[in-house]
């Protein structure tokens, strides 16, 4: 007898114990009667999001929250276009490098709003709402009418230095790493401003990076005029976001 112990498990019970990853932020499913999904936050999982920091916190991105949305669709549907709606940012995350975050998005199969609440590990009795939003269900059909870019530009005809533009959002409490600024080009118009951004260097199995969507957020701040703007701005909620695709190698973004 060599008195070696031996563990045999069954694929329900390792789906208890570590869960199924279904995407990056969303996480594993649990196995409960409602649609419930979990993911944890640290370091080593997300070290980009220490790029992202406001007035020297780390702070958990809005784009994350869309992001989050839109894979609960893709793991509900499969890869398809996807409307997200009445999507509002309740409390920001700030993220400690010393603990690990908890995520749980929930979705309430009635009528298809979803919820996203954060605790930490050691304090699972206690959790905060950070975000909810509505999954629009149906056919999402291409856009008809596509942005005429040749009138965008004539419109936006004021180039900006984007070093000097990330150096000012800096000044004021928006501190972006290197996967935070993405922003290749921007010109700006009156009240309005049209921004190339980077998509390349990215971890797979997104379907749109925070890193892009959010580098796509500060191009709204670019046509503000900088004598009247506040500290720090930082979104509060979206009324619709509309996903075709993920974007490969760089897009366009119009921000008015």
């Amino acid at each position: 007898w060599q008195r070696e112990s031996h563990f045999f498990e069954s694929e329900a019970s390792r789906e208890d114990r570590l869960g199924t990853t279904e995407h990056p932020m969303l996480g594993h499913r649990l196995r409960t009667a409602g649609q419930i999904w979990e993911t944890e936050v640290n370091d080593p999982s997300f070290p980009y999001l220490q790029d992202h920091r406001i007035e020297d916190a780390i702070i958990f991105p809005g784009a994350g929250y869309i992001e989050i949305g839109l894979a609960l669709d893709r793991a509900l549907i499969g890869e398809r276009p996807t409307v997200l709606e009445e999507v509002a940012f309740h409390r920001a995350l700030i993220l400690d490098d010393k603990e690990t975050h908890i995520l749980q998005i929930e979705l309430d199969e009635k009528d298809h709003t979803f919820s996203i609440t954060g605790t930490t590990e050691g304090e699972r009795s206690n959790w905060t709402v950070h975000a909810t939003g509505h999954l629009l269900q149906g056919i999402l059909e291409e856009s008809s009418e596509p942005l005429d870019m040749d009138a965008l530009r004539a419109r936006c005809s004021q180039p900006l230095e984007v070093e000097a533009q990330y150096q000012e959002l800096e000044n004021r409490g928006h501190q972006y790493g290197a996967e935070f600024r993405r922003a290749l080009q921007i010109w700006k118009g009156n009240d309005e401003a049209l921004a190339e951004i980077d998509c390349q260097g990215l971890e797979d199995g997104y379907r749109l990076h925070p890193a892009v969507l959010d580098t796509a957020f500060q191009a709204l701040i670019a046509p503000l005029d900088k004598r009247k703007m506040l500290d720090v701005y930082m979104p509060v909620g979206i009324d619709r976001v509309q996903f075709y695709k993920t974007p490969v190698s760089a897009i366009w973004t119009y921000a008015r």
